[in-house]
């Protein structure tokens, strides 16, 4: 499970006009040695690789594919990989530092304002995509973190670890599958290395100590990471604000295997489920009203229809066949109405949960785009975007008054 090296053909790139481009900074000037070019042949049977000297360097078409989207102006060609002596560096970027760590056992991206203070959150969330892809993985881990940081106005370190890709037949590690555990691996355990790195980073470069729990983010694949790490580590994070995943909530108790339950919980992590630190955690769920909408081209429900797309629990690689079905068989075959009964459930349990259906929006722009085009009955429906960036503001400025709160009670107790 280790991708210590990125491998691609003809690699060519300047990573610091990359990181400019996508935080849309500036006459930020930053000097380094040109790169000297290799040609390489892409083998997706060896360890993709990165190497590095100094620092890793990107040339970057100013090719703009879609004008209205500052997101696609971003064209990654070709990757140049240099040295195999350095693949640990920083950037600095206006008020704002990135370091990219390719040599632990899960490379990630960490950004930081170049100010921090003791007790503030981490934020972190995972690359959304599986592929072997160099261009896509490094792009998206960019894009996710430049995402994030625009939302949260650049106040709060932002980590994004990205999980390996093997092949379409390998565990799917963006979604924690269950496969990912079998025959004792443990990459939940790597994940907990890089959010120690990351803890490192901070303090060995800022004497600073963030908190102990994160804020974990994730929408769809991130959004079914996000589920499954709380289910494995309830006690290392405050909140956890997913989107997209309705289909796929788990329900700690014994009902269902994991991903969905913890039957063979312990089996897998080798300790009990702590339901009481799995109490503490916000849950902030949100969904598109026509998430359902489009339709798999090979997954069926039980009736012989097409599934939803956006239903893991149809999904073989995100949940076992025989789970998925018990799931469904007990709560409800379609998704809406299964997660409504879930969501009760877990809050007669004790457990801190919201979920909110947003009317008229689809999973993204592309499929309402593609549901207006195929039935002309769907008019002035969207992507979930601009009330995505809304709701992950809100859940983060909620985390931050609950521990305002909290201080302050425990200020007022001291004082008594």
């Amino acid at each position: 499970m280790k991708i210590r090296f990125l491998k691609g053909n003809n690699m060519k790139y300047n990573l610091l006009k990359l990181i400019n481009k996508i935080f849309n900074k500036k006459n930020n000037k930053i000097e380094s040695l040109p790169p000297t070019q290799r040609k390489k042949t892409i083998s997706y049977s060896e360890p993709i690789e990165i190497d590095f000297k100094n620092i890793l360097k990107f040339n970057m078409s100013d090719t703009v594919r879609n004008g209205k989207n500052n997101n696609n102006q971003i064209l990654l060609q070709e990757i140049l990989a240099k040295s195999k002596k350095e693949k640990d560096f920083k950037v600095s970027i206006g008020n704002q530092n990135v370091h990219i760590n390719l040599e632990s056992k899960i490379p990630f991206i960490l950004i930081t304002p170049s100010h921090l203070e003791n007790g503030q959150a981490l934020v972190m969330e995972s690359n959304n995509l599986e592929t072997n892809n160099i261009e896509l993985l490094l792009k998206q881990a960019l894009n996710t973190g430049r995402e994030l940081n625009d939302i949260l106005n650049g106040s709060n370190p932002i980590l994004i670890p990205i999980l390996p890709s093997e092949s379409p037949t390998a565990p799917y590690y963006q979604q924690l599958s269950r496969e990912c555990f079998e025959n004792g691996k443990r990459p939940d355990l790597d994940i907990l290395e890089t959010i120690d790195k990351a803890k490192e980073i901070m303090y060995k470069e800022y004497n600073t100590k963030v908190n102990d729990k994160i804020f974990l983010n994730g929408y769809s694949t991130s959004g079914c990471f996000a589920q499954r790490f709380s289910l494995i580590h309830p006690e290392l994070i405050d909140t956890a604000c997913i989107g997209g995943a309705s289909g796929s909530i788990p329900i700690p108790n014994t009902d269902l295997d994991y991903p969905l339950g913890i039957k063979n919980y312990e089996e897998l992590f080798g300790k009990s489920f702590n339901i009481e630190e799995y109490k503490k955690i916000k849950f902030d769920y949100y969904v598109g009203s026509l998430e359902c909408e489009i339709k798999s081209l090979t997954r069926t429900d039980e009736d012989g229809n097409l599934a939803p797309m956006h239903d893991m629990s149809y999904f073989n690689r995100s949940v076992p066949p025989d789970v998925g079905r018990v799931q469904r068989k007990n709560l409800g075959q379609d998704m809406f109405e299964r997660a409504e009964k879930i969501v009760n459930i877990l809050k007669n349990m004790g457990i801190n949960i919201s979920h909110r259906i947003i009317p008229n929006r689809t999973h993204n722009n592309k499929e309402a785009i593609e549901l207006m085009k195929n039935n002309p009955n769907y008019k002035d429906i969207k992507g979930i975007y601009d009330e995505q960036r809304q709701i992950i503001s809100s859940s983060f400025r909620n985390m931050l008054q609950r521990k305002n709160n909290m201080k302050k009670e425990n200020n007022e107790i001291l004082k008594d």
